[in-house]
């Protein structure tokens, strides 16, 4: 598949912006794998990748995103491409898994590559901070929109619990001070154990360094992976791979 500069902007009907065009000579093709770009309605995500069976990789954008909001996305699924090329963790389902389990992977990637991620995209000088605080915004109104004591889970709810504890610990991790603040005082008012917990979680990452994104290296990264995976009771579940094969080794 043509995945042209000139191709991706008819594709996306925007106009990539001076800094885009530098990102792209950089990363593409040198430092990531082949992929294909995909338009469509993704139902709240902003974008994603996953396997193609043709061109290696597919990345999808949400098709009613902001014409630069699609570009800020494109550039954050090449940089997770790239990641994956350096040898940096992925999380890898170990069975076929329904639908909850799929945001599951996603929020514990998330949680150990974002702060990568997005340490590189505000180095090339992409508007991130107003990229997540959109998406922040729009998650603490549909929190704020729910009855939280009735719709939290318990611990006892696997893995339900696990998604909750996730998606709080990512928010904690990425959003801002002003939303991270919010986010922590919303379910600090229930005393819900899931922000409870979170807290607890959010401290562990913490002491491995994954709020200073300069210092989480491969191996760094792994650890944390394995932290989660052992101490939520995911790793029947979901296992770590890498393209470093001491790191396959070890994670297992």
């Amino acid at each position: 598949m043509d995945t042209s500069l000139e191709t991706l902007e008819g594709l996306l009907d925007t106009t990539f912006s001076e800094t885009f065009r530098k990102f792209w000579k950089t990363y593409v093709p040198d430092k990531t794998p082949g992929f294909a770009v995909q338009k469509r309605k993704l139902g709240g995500e902003f974008g994603n990748r996953g396997p193609h069976p043709r061109f290696g990789w597919l990345i999808q954008i949400e098709e009613t995103l902001p014409l630069l909001a699609r570009e800020v996305t494109l550039a954050h699924e090449i940089v997770h491409l790239a990641l994956d090329q350096e040898e940096y963790p992925m999380i890898c389902g170990k069975q076929e898994q329904d639908n909850i389990w799929g945001p599951i992977g996603a929020n514990l990637h998330s949680v150990l590559v974002h702060p990568v991620v997005w340490l590189r995209m505000r180095e090339w000088g992409f508007p991130v901070d107003d990229h997540i605080r959109v998406k922040a915004t729009g998650r603490l109104k549909d929190l704020q929109s729910m009855d939280l004591m009735r719709r939290s889970p318990s611990r006892k709810q696997f893995p339900a619990w696990q998604l909750w504890l996730l998606q709080y610990v990512l928010a904690r991790l990425e959003w801002g001070e002003p939303e991270r603040e919010q986010i922590y005082e919303m379910f600090a008012k229930y005393h819900l154990s899931v922000g409870r917990q979170g807290e607890k979680y959010v401290k562990r990452l913490d002491s491995l360094g994954c709020f200073e994104p300069r210092r989480l290296t491969p191996p760094i990264v792994a650890r944390a992976g394995q932290m989660l995976l052992q101490h939520l009771d995911l790793g029947t579940y979901f296992s770590l791979a890498s393209t470093d094969p001491a790191i396959s080794t070890w994670v297992k």
